[in-house]
This record gives structure tokens, sequence and C-alpha cells, in this order.
């Protein structure tokens, strides 16, 4: 025993002293790359629970070809930007690009790639939709985001309650709330899974949606800016989420379930390494401009970017 010990104390030093001698250091050491620690705030069919999508997708193609590892997390935004202001994050989404508030903007920016999202309410009864009701509705949003969407909507804070989606969509269904606001694609997901009676819905606002980056480490943000241009991913205006922005600005929500079907090849030249068609591409080199058209717009106060017009409630 005491020989055995003693050789391998002797084998383990000499393996010690060649790994902390670099002039015997061999060529063949590889270094992991640096990680970048992400947050994302579930947002289904482009961030789903279990980190599948094409945002998720996109994000993890960026960061590897930035020269980084992403180590992705799902939290509430809420908690996102929280933990990005206190160091504990390097880089979170989905953000309302140009829409957050100054103190944000003073400790992160924002990538110039982003989605188009409709943000729009959703209530079982039509009258609740227009914008004298939804002065006096008792509303729902996902965690993290009653503070944004009250002020969208120009209502108390105290009259906006946060929910999980799943939550939201059982207490819609339940009346115990009037009103869902969120993303179109996010809540319509949602509804698919539960929906047996109609739910109408109303376009708020248009926004895009992208990633931004801690101010601390202006290496990260610059490399993953380079990535970004040097591939360019077009976002799928076909499958479900072209579907979901394709639907009037107002009317019951559809039941876009689709039965499984055998894959079949793209229509159109597929784009690089993600296999994803350049139906439209939406990005932010030179101010908010897109190649795609997500309808007329008007400015609206204290906004830096356009506002869908105001859509009539359905009769």
């Amino acid at each position: 025993m005491y020989r055995w010990t003693k050789a391998l104390a002797v084998t383990t030093g000499f393996v010690l002293s060649v790994a902390a001698d670099p002039g015997m250091a061999g060529t063949d050491v590889v270094t992991a790359p640096p990680v970048v620690r992400i947050g994302l705030e579930p947002f289904p069919p482009l961030i789903n629970e279990d980190l599948t999508g094409f945002s998720v997708d996109w994000l993890k193609l960026m960061v590897t070809a930035a020269g980084y590892r992403a180590e992705i997390r799902l939290m509430p935004y809420s908690r996102a930007r929280l933990a990005l202001r206190t160091g504990k994050l390097d880089l979170i989404g989905h953000t309302p690009v140009n829409l957050e508030t100054p103190e944000f903007y003073r400790q992160a920016q924002e990538l110039s790639w982003a989605v188009p999202t409709k943000l729009d309410a959703y209530a079982m009864n039509r009258a609740n939709l227009s914008a004298e009701a939804l002065q006096h509705s008792a509303i729902g949003v996902p965690f993290g985001n009653a503070a944004f969407i009250a002020e969208v909507l120009g209502v108390p804070p105290a009259q906006v309650a946060e929910f999980s989606l799943g939550q939201l969509v059982g207490l819609l269904r339940l009346r115990r709330i009037d009103v869902v606001v969120f993303e179109r694609g996010s809540v319509m997901t949602a509804l698919q899974k539960a929906m047996n009676a109609p739910v109408y819905y109303r376009l708020i606002q248009q926004i895009p949606a992208g990633f931004a980056v801690t101010r601390s480490k202006p290496s990260l943000y610059l490399e993953l800016e380079k990535a970004a241009r040097a591939n360019p991913l077009a976002m799928p205006m076909t499958g479900p989420y072209g579907a979901f922005l394709a639907l009037p600005d107002a009317g019951q929500v559809p039941d876009l379930r689709l039965p499984k079907a055998a894959p079949s090849a793209p229509s159109n030249a597929p784009s690089r390494s993600l296999g994803l068609p350049r139906s439209a591409l939406m990005t932010y080199p030179n101010g908010l401009n897109s190649s795609i058209s997500l309808g007329s717009s008007v400015s609206a106060p204290n906004r830096a970017i356009s506002m869908a017009k105001p859509v009539k409630s359905p009769k």
C-alpha cells in the first residue's frame, strides 16, 4: 500500500509539473471557449420551454460563430433584466427593441437583429377589446411584463396582473380576468392547446423583438454583431409563426393546429446553417428598417419606434 501511494504521488507530481510548465506543454491543448450567460423569456414558438425555436437556434449559431459557448436559462423577463443589471447574465431576450427604459440602455445595448412581433389584446367578450373597455378591465400579462404593458396601454400598473402563459389562458377561459395582453405568437400558441370556446383579439402595437448585451462586455457585443452580419438568417415567415403574423389585425382566434405531415422540401433557397427559408429578414444596422411590411403605423408619444394604427373594436 505504501509503495503504491508513493508511486502515485510521484506520478501525480510529474503530471502536474508537466501541465504547469509552459515549455513542456504541447500544441494539442484545447482551451474551452468562454461562456455567454443568457437569460431568455419563454416566447413560443420562437423560444419554447424545451429551448427550441428559431430565436434560440439563431442565438446559439451566432454565439458559436463569435467563438463563445452559450449557457441558456429560461426565466421571466423581469428576472432576466435584473440579472443583466447585476452582472449575473451577459445577454437577455427577447427585448422590445428601442422601447426599454433609459436606465436599461445605460446598462445594455441591443443587437441589430430582431424578429417582427405583434402585441395583441385577447378576450372572451369582443366588447372588452375596445380602447375604452381596456381602461377599466382586469388585464393579465406574462411575468415581468406588467410595467411595460401598463405604459403601452396607458393604464395604472395596479390594473395589470402577472401570471404564466398557461395560467393566463386558464384564467381567461374562467373569466377571472377580462383581457390578456401579450405577443401574438406566444398567446395563440398557448390558446391552441386549450381552445374550447371562441376567443377574440385586437392588435395593440407592432414591436420588433431582439436581444440585449451588457455594456460591461463591449467586445462580446462587437463579436456577436460581426457574427450576425457575416451570417444573415431569414426570419421564417412560413409555418405557424408566419401564419400568426399574416392574420388580420382583429378577429376571432383561429384554430391553427395542423395535423402532422411528412416534411417536404422548401420551395425557396435555404438560409445558411439552419436550413430556414429566406422569406423575410428583420435587421437594424442603420436604424429600424425592415425588409418586411408589418402594416401601417403612426408615431406615438415618448416612443422610439412607430406603432400600429388603432384598430376599431370588432362588432
